[in-house]
């Protein structure tokens, strides 16, 4: 499993550049499409994103965003 989470991040810094980064889907980011986005794939895609507004985001606190926290912490 984790290798496949690095090969998804990889897949996603190689299809996203940062520049766009800001407006990058949830969809994106959630490559291996199990409706949760980890820190490290959204930080892949978006540097801007600091781990401190990541865990604030979630909400559930189970260390993913889910779609809905995901939205919160992109708007």
């Amino acid at each position: 499993m984790k290798t496949f989470n690095i090969a998804a991040v990889a897949a996603i810094v190689l299809s996203a550049a940062s520049a766009y980064a800001a407006d990058v889907s949830f969809e994106v980011v959630d490559a291996n499409a199990d409706s949760l986005v980890s820190f490290e794939a959204l930080s892949a895609v978006n540097t801007d994103v600091t781990e401190e507004a990541f865990i604030a985001a979630d909400a559930d606190k189970d260390g993913q965003l889910n779609a809905e926290e995901f939205k919160a912490l992109m708007s």
